[in-house]
């Protein structure tokens, strides 16, 4: 697979529904991140009501390729690109902003976009090398986890409120558990990748 194959595919399929869907999302992916980096409390409301659409409409995109049978080897590729940079641009404003109060919290958000990055490189590398690869399970639990922690982190600066503080040390404990059983199942997945090569 080249880049010129991925401008290719991109030129032929772009105009299908599902893949306009997905660079919608794209495109509106990295403003949640910029809003909440302004301070203001309009901004963060923005990024709140922005973040939870794109977060919700997560499968949209797949399930209209489905349905229209519109399925295409670039939206394998796009849909989640789109995903990881709406969550990792999210994951890196709040690694930065939380760095100072708790470390360790910060150190939970980077092991996501970590994986989320390895993962991403996996599932690329299945698409390059015309493998069947689909989101295991944990991975698609794992995304609604994050997804429901940075809408938590969110409400934390407009709403303050301890028990949220609470919910936030809870999915970070659960989304840890369930990121490491993807990422290892991943893992395990590049390896049947490097043994069809």
């Amino acid at each position: 697979m080249s880049f010129k194959w991925l401008i290719a595919e991109f030129k032929k399929d772009w105009q299908k529904i599902p893949n306009i869907v997905t660079l919608s999302r794209l495109i509106l992916g990295l403003f949640p991140a910029i809003l909440i980096t302004s301070g203001s409390i309009i901004d963060r409301w923005v990024a709140f009501v922005l973040f939870i659409i794109l977060a919700g409409t997560d499968w949209v995109d797949g399930y209209l390729a489905r349905k229209l049978n519109q399925e295409t080897e670039i939206g394998r590729i796009l849909d989640p690109f789109a995903d990881r940079v709406i969550t990792g641009s999210m994951l890196i404003v709040l690694m930065i902003q939380n760095y100072n109060s708790r470390l360790w919290l910060t150190c939970a958000l980077a092991w996501f976009l970590f994986a989320a990055v390895i993962i991403f490189i996996v599932l690329f590398k299945a698409v390059e090398n015309e493998i069947a690869a689909k989101p295991n399970m944990a991975g698609k639990f794992k995304m609604v986890s994050i997804s429901l922690l940075i809408i938590c982190l969110i409400a934390e600066g407009l709403f303050g409120s301890v028990y949220l503080s609470a919910v936030v040390v809870f999915l970070t404990i659960i989304t840890l558990i369930v990121s490491v059983c993807s990422f290892i199942e991943y893992i395990k997945d590049y390896a049947k990748f490097n043994n069809h090569l």
